[in-house]
């Protein structure tokens, strides 16, 4: 710092240094001190502490304000892959509905294709009764109707008719049943031997039908049990030369609409309602068509 000897320019008397400025003692004037360049390097070496702290203030804040951009884009990283991670669980559930749909819509084909078969069989199967009918008609003998006591003399036919009439039906219903539910799929089969519950003999002009309702229990794996009738026929059936019940005929389910019969199980679930259908309303009727015994 360069040294300069100054005097106050009003009074010329000395000036003394007071807080950093020039005061004289006499007429109380006050002189402010020019600094130069030398002098601002000596106040920075005078007061270096203090810009030390400054620069490491300065430094600081740097730091703070660098770690929080980090921060920043750190949050903003996270949340970018956990809307990812959101996306991708969408898109996997999204693919889960769709083979979901796609299932059930495969299911809800192959039912609508079993239905269509059965009902194919049941129209086919009634064209050649018809069929059947009509050839009967045209070549029956002259004495047609049967009768109860004619049927129970002959006991060795009507024990196989039973036995050949639960085969038939155990091979009709020997498939698995596919029936789609809310937590998977069931399975029905039949696993237990089925009940016969009644038995008639039915008359008319047409011929003679012995008629076997049975009772059966469809099961699944998991222990559900589905209780149902089904009623096989067995036509054509007649006294022969010999004085032997005999057959023309075949086995065959019958079926018949009612409100309780269900087509895809091919079961009715309900033993009067199907009894009505087959039975009592032959039973009922006035022009004497049908002759109905119990067995």
């Amino acid at each position: 710092m360069k040294l300069v000897v100054m005097n106050c320019k009003n009074c010329n008397a000395p000036l003394h240094l007071i807080d950093g400025k020039l005061v004289c003692e006499y007429c109380d004037s006050v002189t402010e001190i020019q600094k130069d360049s030398n002098d601002e390097a000596f106040e920075r070496v005078a007061n270096a502490e203090e810009y030390i702290r400054r620069a490491l203030d300065q430094k600081k804040e740097n730091l703070q304000k660098h770690y929080q951009e980090l921060e920043a884009q750190k949050l903003e990283k996270e949340a970018y892959e956990e809307k990812l991670k959101k996306a991708r669980r969408f898109r996997s559930m999204l693919k889960s509905i769709v083979k979901l749909v796609l299932m059930l819509v495969f299911i809800a084909a192959i039912l609508a294709g079993m239905i269509y078969l059965v009902k194919k069989s049941d129209d086919k199967k009634k064209e050649q009764e018809a069929a059947r009918y009509e050839e009967m008609l045209r070549n029956k003998p002259e004495s047609y109707r049967l009768t109860k006591t004619e049927l129970l003399s002959d006991s060795a036919f009507e024990k196989e008719a039973e036995r050949m009439a639960l085969e038939y039906l155990k091979d009709d219903h020997k498939g698995s049943i596919y029936e789609a539910a809310d937590d998977g799929l069931n399975i029905w089969s039949l696993q237990q031997e089925p009940e016969l519950v009644e038995k008639y003999l039915i008359t008319s002009d047409r011929g003679n039908g012995l008629y076997f309702f049975y009772k059966l229990v469809l099961e699944t794996d998991d222990g559900l049990t589905k209780e149902g009738y089904d009623c096989v026929v067995i036509s054509d059936i007649f006294l022969g030369k010999d004085g032997r019940i005999t057959t023309d005929g075949e086995y065959w389910i019958h079926r018949e609409s009612s409100d309780s019969f269900d087509y895809y199980f091919g079961l009715d679930f309900d033993l009067d309602s199907m009894r009505y259908g087959i039975v009592e309303k032959k039973k009922a009727d006035e022009d004497r068509l049908y002759f109905v015994f119990d067995l």
